[in-house]
């Protein structure tokens, strides 16, 4: 019975260490807004996209990044 507790405690423990990891993610979310709700121009028209940067929640405003 101590053994499964043991267990149990150290699964739970590590999923908690292994979630508050995953907030810490590098990940950006790319959202790129086109000025047409409908995405659609007429040809030679000038497109327009607002693209922003996202991770976890917070918005990546004012910042620089390099596109190669």
């Amino acid at each position: 019975m101590n053994k499964l507790k043991i267990c149990l405690l150290w699964l739970l423990s590590a999923f908690a260490v292994g979630s508050a990891g995953a907030q810490n993610s590098r990940v950006v979310d790319v959202v790129v807004t086109p000025d047409h709700a409908d995405w659609l121009y007429v040809c030679g028209e000038e497109a327009v996209f607002t693209v922003r940067g996202i991770r976890s929640a917070v918005a990546l405003d004012g910042r620089s990044r390099t596109h190669l």
